[in-house]
């Protein structure tokens, strides 16, 4: 605010939150440009699951700009971010980047699971990833070693995993939006 900026701070308050924010008729987000998420990886696919379940999907993401200031476990997307733009990755360079308006435009890619769609800025994983991910929540406060020890876990008490993966060719460009802006 002392920069000039009109500024809206929203705290979640539980998993989902940030998704159910985005989907709301009362969260017009064609009147900002940006939203700055707080925290991981996990923030920033609730808030791109709330943009796509709007009718507005397309305009949203070409107008409204997405930021991370990584404070998440793995925080993958800012990493790749800081990397790219040939910087150290850090909250603070994070922060610089957001501030100078340093934008670029990343793939998305669409999944469809059992009739749900998701939206995925970095992978899509299911197997022994997906539950090294998941299943270690329980030890979130070792930080991001807890992927470290139940990595180690998986490994010697393998599963097997079986799937099938089906690809279809992403349609022409002119007919898609497959970029979002960060």
């Amino acid at each position: 605010q002392e920069a000039g900026v009109d500024v809206t701070v929203v705290i979640t308050d539980y998993a989902g939150h940030a998704r159910d924010l985005m989907i709301s008729d009362d969260t017009k987000l064609l009147d900002y440009d940006a939203v700055i998420c707080l925290g991981g990886d996990g923030i920033l696919h609730e808030v791109l699951q709330g943009w796509q379940a709007r009718p507005d999907f397309s305009a949203v993401l070409q107008k409204v700009r997405l930021g991370v200031l990584g404070c998440g476990t793995g925080n993958g997307l800012a990493k790749s971010l800081t990397f790219e733009a040939n910087e150290q990755w850090s909250t603070l360079e994070s922060t610089f980047l957001i501030a100078r308006s340093q934008t670029m435009w990343i793939d998305l890619s669409k999944y469809v699971v059992q009739d749900k769609t998701y939206t995925s800025f970095l992978t899509f994983t299911w197997a022994m990833i997906a539950d090294i991910d998941i299943d270690s929540e329980c030890l979130r406060f070792l930080g991001s070693v807890r992927c470290d020890i139940w990595g180690a876990r998986c490994v010697m008490g393998m599963r097997k995993y079986r799937g099938r993966l089906s690809y279809l060719p992403p349609p022409t460009e002119k007919n898609t939006t497959s970029k979002a802006a960060v």
